[in-house]
């Protein structure tokens, strides 16, 4: 992977990766093995993502969230909004998603 630009995308992990998404500050990746790789700013946890096996992944400004391989979503980073409160059910948010 080659990334460009200031500080967030500087120290990018080498490797194979199918998927790829950048916040402001920070970016995080699927990597060939369905496993996370993150990297940039680390502020609230940003770029320390979780263990374990997924599908889909998005950082966002402050924060990130990604699809277990399994089923379900979490999130991680900043949550001073409740960004990373992933709703169980519905009714909770007003973006709940069925089925995630």
């Amino acid at each position: 992977m080659r990334c460009w630009d200031e500080r967030a995308f500087e120290r990018a992990p080498g490797g194979a990766f199918k998927a790829v998404s950048c916040g402001n500050w920070h970016c995080c990746a699927i990597k060939v093995e369905d496993t996370l790789a993150c990297w940039g700013n680390d502020e609230d946890g940003r770029a320390s993502p979780p263990a374990g096996q997924f599908s889909a992944v998005m950082a966002a400004v402050e924060h990130s969230c990604a699809v277990r391989a399994e089923g379900g979503v979490v999130c991680w980073g900043s949550n001073h909004l409740g960004q990373c409160n992933v709703p169980q059910r519905e009714g909770e948010h007003n973006w709940y998603v069925p089925g995630l």
